[in-house]
């Protein structure tokens, strides 16, 4: 293959719509999909890789480089297993100047880690749903608003802190959610600590208001309000909202609202009957429309974990969660009583 055909190629593959995680110079391809859909291609890669002495188990990702005659073979040994798994070994190589730079990152205390994986799959692979939930929570949580600061691992971690959260099991929690001094094989279930304090709307109000529903003309009821952050950014703008929550505002009055918001209980509650009379109540008091927000994953992702207190439709993670569902999902319930 010469330089003329290597561009021709890469130009190709960029073209395909459900291919690679696309950047405005390079293509990234797990070597399954890239051998897979261009396996002469893959070959070629293949056989200068192993020409020039890099182990074969050292890398299972491929960036191709669009402006110049060059791949980089990346190698995340938890790509599967990790969420935002962290390099380990990189090795450049240019087909022009025959030259190879490896660099070993297991040493480093802030390597490189790996973003939306689901693009660098095939859509047939059986992980793609998996890693596709992994980044609609990063999305929920603003985690992507500034590409620039979540390349390395501090700086991601620190970002996941900073908007409220914790990484477990490969899922993004509520810090306010976890008690981490609890022992790990304790089944203890503290529903008040999913309380999140925050600085701006949550993602089912943000869904809310992007639909058009808070422009003012509908009262709401935060059905389960924690600490009552929403309800003060929207009394600030002028929306007439008030809440209630078993823990944190016992005192408030169940009313009726034109909207009401179930945003993250029911899935903090592991008594499945308790659960339904909380729908059921949110519900009653709905005279327009009700919100009903939890976690959720995939039957892949949630066969990891064991059932709390012996019930399939309830899951304990490894840090003593209580967790039915996982990532944001919101669904509307209309045409209330």
């Amino acid at each position: 293959m010469n330089e003329q055909e290597w561009y021709e190629t890469v130009a190709q593959l960029s073209c395909h719509k459900e291919l690679g995680k696309k950047l405005p110079k390079a293509l990234y391809l797990h070597r399954s999909a890239l051998s897979e859909t261009a396996p002469d291609f893959f070959s070629w890669i293949h056989q200068k890789a192993t020409n020039s002495g890099i182990p074969e188990q050292h890398w299972n990702i491929v960036r191709l480089h669009k402006d110049c005659f060059k791949v980089t073979l990346l190698y995340y040994p938890d790509f599967y297993d990790e969420a935002y798994p962290s390099l380990h070994f990189s090795y450049g190589l240019d087909f022009a100047s025959e030259k190879i730079k490896p660099t070993d990152f297991t040493s480093s205390t802030n390597p490189p880690i790996l973003h939306r994986k689901e693009h660098m799959i095939l859509p047939s692979d059986p992980n793609h749903a998996d890693f596709c939930e992994i980044t609609r929570e990063g999305e929920a949580a603003g985690l992507y608003e500034n590409t620039r600061i979540i390349g390395f691992r501090n700086s991601w971690e620190t970002l996941i802190k900073d908007k409220g959260y914790e990484l477990l099991d490969g899922r993004l929690f509520r810090r306010a959610a976890i008690d981490l001094t609890e022992p790990q094989t304790q089944h203890k279930v503290d529903r008040h600590k999913t309380a999140l304090s925050r600085d701006s709307l949550s993602s089912p109000m943000k869904t809310l208001a992007n639909n058009g529903y808070l422009k003012g003309q509908y009262t709401l009821f935060d059905y389960g309000c924690g600490h009552g952050d929403d309800l003060s950014e929207l009394q600030a703008h002028g929306i007439t909202a008030s809440g209630w929550d078993p823990n944190w505002r016992p005192e408030g009055e169940k009313t009726e609202g034109d909207l009401v918001n179930l945003g993250y209980v029911i899935n903090v509650i592991e008594d499945l009957e308790e659960r339904a009379d909380a729908v059921l109540g949110a519900w009653c008091l709905t005279g327009k429309l009700l919100v009903v927000s939890a976690m959720i994953a995939s039957e892949q992702h949630i066969r990891k974990f064991k059932p709390f207190k012996e019930r399939e439709d309830r899951l304990l993670t490894h840090r003593s969660i209580n967790n039915t569902t996982w990532s944001a999902e919101t669904a509307f319930l209309t045409d209330a009583p």
